[in-house]
């Protein structure tokens, strides 16, 4: 995962991948425009610029598609020992859940800096950033819950029935770090019990 994280940070720049992007530029923004529509908003676009009559606009650069954060989602979830089955099931839907979830800070931002442009920095560079960012966690973690719950149903044995996790619905961020703490140790027990991965 580390791996992952600097070699985006090296790679997912303007010069170097931005040309490659262009077309995922214009269908994110041909995507928004269509939701700002059914919002009744006005609105048109050039290539991968929106822009409303009123003189508000903006473009989608390669770092608005929602690429980075669907590959943080993707790259965990192949990172964490889990079956293949809820690897497939973890990326299928939490990936295109974060491009959407992409797609609607998009059209929120369009719709902020058509009616309140002041307060349109704000909510592009600190509060839908803190939200992708919490997102993506949160997506992977939900997915690890799941993915060890539905590991503990098919599994047999009091070793396993020992170490059952109790959790609620919500967990505080310090209390999914101790979590997948927990699984992560959990996971290499049953993993030298068994003599296999998960």
């Amino acid at each position: 995962m580390l791996g992952f994280t600097a070699a985006a940070l090296l790679v997912y720049r303007e010069p170097v991948i931005g040309p490659a992007f262009v077309p995922i530029q214009r269908a994110t923004a041909q995507a928004t425009l269509a939701l700002v529509h059914i919002l009744g908003e006005q609105g048109a676009r050039f290539e991968a610029i929106l822009y409303h009559p009123g003189g508000f606009g903006y473009e989608i650069s390669h770092g608005c598609t929602g690429f980075l954060p669907a590959a943080f989602v993707l790259v965990g979830m192949l990172a964490y020992p889990a079956s293949a089955r809820s690897r497939m099931v973890g990326i299928l839907i939490g990936v295109p859940f974060i491009l959407a979830l992409n797609l609607a800070r998009l059209v929120h931002l369009f719709v902020v800096g058509v009616r309140w442009p002041a307060m349109f920095d704000l909510a592009h560079e600190v509060i839908w950033q803190a939200v992708m960012v919490v997102s993506v966690f949160l997506v992977w973690l939900g997915w690890v819950i799941w993915s060890e719950r539905g590991h503990r149903g098919h599994a047999e044995g009091p070793a396993v029935q020992d170490m059952e996790l109790d959790v609620g619905p919500l967990v505080s961020i310090p209390e999914g770090l101790a979590l997948w703490e927990a699984t992560q140790s959990r996971s290499r027990r049953l993993r030298a019990q068994w003599g296999a991965d998960s």
